[in-house]
């Protein structure tokens, strides 16, 4: 599965998200967010609108998930993702991004998405730009992201 996410990645495709990835269709998991994050921040660290893009093609599969109450697919999706391949900023927002949405639609977040806050301020996007509507549970991880992103991915 990762050959194939890795092949994706480097291509700037997305398939992997929701095309046939050795026989798994559905969406990405948390797992698979991590390693095409780690792809993706290796290859540009700058450039986040990417990356941005892939936490929010997984934040959709969580919303679909939770919508049909499928607890074995969530199971699956939520795994623990191993966020310390990633910086401590972005393993920050993919945990605070995730908890957020998961205890919004199903009460409760998985355990991995406790995760200490951010020292300072920190932007994905832009950076020194304060968003209009921060997300709380992000805003209290420190980390700077307007709700309004996740309305137009």
């Amino acid at each position: 599965m990762l050959a194939v996410l890795l092949w994706s990645v480097s291509e700037g495709v997305a398939s992997f998200a929701v095309g046939d990835r050795m026989g798994v269709a559905g969406p990405m998991t948390c797992v698979e967010l991590v390693a095409a994050l780690t792809v993706e921040l290796e290859r540009d660290p700058v450039d986040a609108d990417w990356a941005l893009r892939l936490v929010g093609m997984t934040v959709d599969g969580l919303r679909d998930i939770a919508h049909q109450g499928d607890t074995a697919s969530w199971g699956l999706f939520a795994a623990a993702p191993g966020l310390e391949r990633l910086p401590v900023t972005w393993a920050t927002l993919v945990a605070g991004v995730i908890g957020h949405h998961a205890r919004i639609w199903t009460g409760d977040a998985p355990p991995w998405c406790d995760i200490a806050p951010l020292p300072t301020p920190w932007a994905p996007w832009r950076p020194g730009r304060v968003p209009r509507r921060p997300i709380k549970g992000l805003r209290d991880l420190n980390v700077l992201l307007d709700a309004s992103w996740f309305e137009t991915v």
